[in-house]
Parts: structure tokens; C-alpha cells; sequence
């Protein structure tokens, strides 16, 4: 949500694109009109009005993307241009930030889908002019070590590629993130848009051994961003690296427990973290919500499971499997991550209180569905 009326959203079942103007439980269906046999395959919000949106097909070893442009809410849509890859890409998969109207990037794992641990290569595409144009600028093949312009001494074998799609603070300054085996934590950071990369180092003490696990930044403005880097196996606590300068440095920061679910930053002081104890806590589990008002010195329990009572127990509703969208300290969403993924609790909370409780709302959306 760009307002309290204004923003975008994305249907669970079949992917459509919806816009609102009168609030999250009132929204319309604002999907281009797609050609037979493709689908959405990534989205980016760039303004409350504004949006950008690949659409792809694939044949045998042959993918078809289409990019599209909106300044309307969707109403209308314009195809701005394609291009085809020599590789089979799988519905939904990849990831798309824009940084302004102008400049973004699509990150797409070949052979499976990013996240996935028998991901084998990783290609890069650009645009610096809406999505006219699209050029590939980075690629690397996890089966051969060092291949490629993006770093990796991934080994080929699971869990060695689990890789997050790019993610850019400006047009410039852009980081790959996500698991990647012998490498203790990986981050992999880029200064010309993506033309080149190198690893970033992290001042944190995480064995590589722990499969310690990154995520893809979230900057609330041009200089300041948050990071979890995590490590599931046996490792501490998760950390938190919080940057001030555009992620030229990184200050780590300790959170209460070590398995990270949900990060919402909306400026550098005030944040909301979904955690579990335990790595059991996934999806159907009772991950626990804390807030921080100061960067992270300091964190306060707002939802903890029972099952979690040693960290302080308060009244809870189960938002495990749910992601964040805040927009004051008070006001938020929860709501599941993925489209077309199986939801495992409710479609659509809401907090007026910073996150203490939760509401359940039932969205009504009107207007065509998707083209076939």
C-alpha cells in the first residue's frame, strides 16, 4: 500500500494483478490483457498508479518474455517490448525491482526456481528505459564454480545454490543474496548495475558450515536498509545488519531468535520481525512478532506462542507464513507472500496498533479475471 486507499496487490489463486483506490478490502481485477499461453511471471509497484509486469511462455528449452508498463492503476496497459531466453523458465518464477519509473532488473534461476536448492545457474536481465529494452548483464552456472560475472564457489549439488533474486537500492547498487555452499554468509554486491560483482564481506562470526542463509535487502530510502542473515542448522541468534549509507557498510545487529520468516522496515528506527524458535516453526507453525522503535538496539514481543513462553508470552493469532506491509507504526497488513503457493492461515490481516492485534479481513474484488 502506497496509502491508506492506494495500492497494488496480487491474487493468490491465479495470479491477477489488483488495484485499489478505496482501501485493502475493496479492489479491482487490473491485469493486461496477456497473449495465449503466458502468464505473469513478476511484478514491480513503482508508484501508487504506476507498475511494471513481465509476462512469459515457455516452449522446449525456450522462454518468451513480454514486458508491460501501467501509469493508470491498470486500466490500460502497454506492451513496451520482448525478448526470448534459451532457457525453460517455470511459471511465476523470478524477480523484478524497479528503482524508479526507468530502471529494473529481472533475476531468474534457470532449471528450477529461485530458492530452490537444485537451482543450477542464475541469469540477470536490465532495463534503463522502462522495459522497452531488456539486456542480460550477469549470469553464473552453480554447477561450475566461478562461472559467470556473479561470484560463486557453490559446489553444484543441494543445498549448494539457494539464491534470492536481485536486489537494488538505486541504479547502480544492487546485492544477490541466499545460500550458497562454502561460502560463510554470501552476499554478492554490484556498483555498476549489475555489470559486475563481487562478495561483499559481513563482519559477523557465521561458520559456513551453518549454511548461513541472506536475504535480499529492504531499503526504506536511498541510504537506509536491513539485511537478516541467518544460520538455521545449528547457528546463533539471526542478525540484522542495518545500513545508513546506501550499504557501502553493514552494523550488525542481534535479534531474539534464530530462524527469521518476515522483515518490515518503513524508515531506519522502526521495524517488525516474524521469528521462530525452532526450525519446526515453518508455515502451519507459532512463530513469534517483535517490534523495534531503535534500529534493532532493542526489541519488544507483540504475538508470542505459548510454545515460546521463555521469550514472553502475550495473547497471539497464528501469522506464521505471512509477510508485512506497515505504513505508519500503527497501521499494517499481513498476508501470505506468494502467489499460488498454498495458503496456510488467513488471506488478509489488519493491525491499527502497531502490530499488538490482529483483524481478519475479507477482501471483495471485482472485474474480469486474467486473459487465458
Amino acid at each position: 500500500m502506497f496509502s491508506t486507499s492506494t495500492g497494488w496487490a496480487q491474487r493468490l489463486d491465479d495470479g491477477a494483478i489488483l488495484h485499489s483506490t478505496r482501501g485493502v478490502q475493496r479492489w479491482k481485477v487490473a491485469s493486461p490483457r496477456l497473449p495465449a499461453g503466458q502468464v505473469v511471471t513478476a511484478v514491480a509497484y513503482v508508484s501508487a498508479d504506476s507498475a511494471r509486469l513481465l509476462s512469459a511462455g515457455s516452449a522446449v528449452n525456450q522462454t518468451t518474455v513480454d514486458s508491460w508498463s501501467t501509469w493508470d492503476g491498470g486500466t490500460t496497459w502497454l506492451r513496451q517490448g520482448g525478448f526470448t531466453i534459451h532457457e525453460t523458465v517455470l511459471a511465476g518464477e523470478g524477480g523484478l525491482d524497479f528503482v524508479d519509473p526507468e530502471h529494473g532488473w529481472w533475476s531468474v534461476g534457470t532449471t528450477a526456481p529461485t530458492g530452490n536448492s537444485e537451482v543450477t545457474g542464475m541469469l540477470l536481465y536490465r532495463t534503463v528505459d522502462g522495459g522497452s529494452i531488456w539486456h542480460q548483464v550477469a549470469w553464473t552456472d552453480f554447477t561450475v564454480p566461478g562461472s559467470g560475472n556473479i561470484p560463486s564457489q557453490c559446489h553444484g549439488f543441494a543445498p549448494a545454490a539457494i539464491f534470492e533474486p536481485a536486489s537494488f537500492a538505486n541504479a547502480s547498487t544492487g546485492w544477490i543474496t541466499g545460500q550458497c555452499d562454502g561460502v560463510a554468509p554470501y552476499l554478492a554486491v554490484t556498483h555498476d548495475a549489475g555489470l559486475s560483482w563481487r562478495e561483499q564481506t559481513l563482519p559477523a562470526s557465521i561458520p559456513s558450515s551453518d549454511g548461513p542463509f541472506t536475504s535480499p535487502p529492504q531499503f526504506t530510502s536511498s541510504e537506509d536498509g536491513a539485511m537478516l542473515v541467518s544460520a538455521p542448522g545449528v547457528g546463533p541468534l539471526a542478525t540484522l545488519y542495518l545500513t545508513t549509507n546506501g550499504g557501502l557498510s553493514w552494523k550488525p545487529r542481534l535479534t531474539p531468535e534464530f530462524a527469521p520468516q518476515a522483515l518490515d522496515f518503513i524508515n531506519a528506527d522502526d521495524g517488525w520481525l516474524l521469528i521462530a524458535d525452532s526450525m519446526n516453526a515453518g508455515p502451519a507453525g507459532e512463530p513469534d512478532l517483535w517490534v523495534t522503535h531503535n534500529g534493532g538496539i532493542t526489541w519488544t514481543s507483540l504475538q508470542s506462542a505459548p510454545a515460546n513462553a521463555s521469550s514472553g508470552y502475550s495473547p497471539r493469532i497464528n501469522l506464521g507464513g505471512l509477510s508485512f506491509d506497515f505504513i505508519t507504526t500503527q497501521l499494517g497488513w499481513a498476508a501470505p507472500a506468494w502467489p499460488g503457493e498454498a495458503v496456510w492461515g488467513p488471506d488478509l490481516m489488519q493491525t491499527l496498533n502497531g502490530g499488538n492485534s490482529w483483524t481478519l479481513l475479507t477482501p471483495q474484488v471485482t472485474g474480469a479475471p486474467p486473459s487465458p
